[in-house]
């Protein structure tokens, strides 16, 4: 990718990571420089960058928001994107979307990436809508994101780790499963497969084994704490276990073993 000019849109935690892991010079942009929720912003901001490369990252990704603000995840997640995927088709750029695993909402799993997707809440619905419109950009490439953790905002792993550490309880679904995965990880595995400029297509970054958040709390710290299962308010899929038919790709090497992560994330708390 050398001599390219990169694009990353949207600085949250994946977005600073992908900056933060560059072996090169990337361009970024966020709010208030562009709101993907208002027409013709993304547009006038591509035009005037002419990206060879764009890494769409922004999104509203609180799922009960999304819920609460079905007009906001469409506008963002859905519209927005669709836009930056239009921009990026007449440009001739390339575009790669971070979806996520949500988008299975239903069945057994473990899901592949030809799998027909069946989300189960507006968060879901609107990342979906963003893949179909992505898919349209000769070249693109859609990441199934796993539950992201380690990045400054509270997460799962960080509140069992706060909890169990000060002798409280933790409560725990035995039925919620899936893969985890660093913010940071994740951005490695992101640049390994732009360095193959074959790629493309849909590529989940799971790999098993998978645990249920309750076996996570168990492995941050086996004995403490009492583990009890607690239901969601929202609707969220619960065996978020996906195939990966690309693991035999360089890149997907790079996924970490559950476990690794979250010794990981135990050795950082301190």
């Amino acid at each position: 990718m050398s001599q390219r000019r990169i694009l990353v849109i949207g600085r949250g935690s994946l977005g600073s990571a992908l900056i933060s892991a560059a072996s090169l010079p990337v361009d970024s942009v966020d709010l208030p420089e562009i709101d993907l929720a208002v027409r013709g912003q993304a547009r006038d901001f591509l035009r005037r960058v002419e990206p060879d490369w764009v890494l769409h990252t922004a999104a509203i990704a609180d799922v009960d928001f999304c819920e609460q603000h079905p007009n906001d995840a469409w506008a963002v997640n859905a519209e927005g994107t669709r836009e930056v995927a239009e921009v990026c088709a007449a440009l001739g750029a390339r575009l790669l979307y971070t979806s996520s695993d949500s988008v299975f909402g239903k069945g057994e799993g473990p899901h592949s990436e030809s799998d027909r997707p069946q989300p189960v809440n507006v968060y879901a619905e609107t990342k979906l809508a963003g893949e179909d419109a992505v898919r349209e950009v000769p070249g693109s490439i859609i990441v199934r994101l796993p539950w992201l953790v380690g990045g400054e905002r509270p997460d799962f792993v960080s509140f069992c780790i706060d909890r169990l550490r000060s002798g409280e309880e933790v409560v725990a679904f035995t039925d919620y499963i899936g893969y985890i995965l660093t913010y940071e990880d994740a951005a490695r595995v992101i640049w390994a497969l732009l360095a193959d400029e074959g790629a493309t297509g849909i590529f989940h970054l799971h790999r098993p084994p998978f645990l249920s958040r309750y076996e996570q709390a168990q492995a941050v710290a086996r004995e403490l704490g009492k583990l009890v299962d607690k239901p969601a308010r929202v609707p969220r899929p619960t065996k978020m276990n996906l195939a990966n038919s690309h693991g035999d790709h360089p890149a997907m090497r790079l996924l970490p073993s559950m476990e690794d992560t979250l010794r990981k994330l135990v050795r950082r708390a301190g």
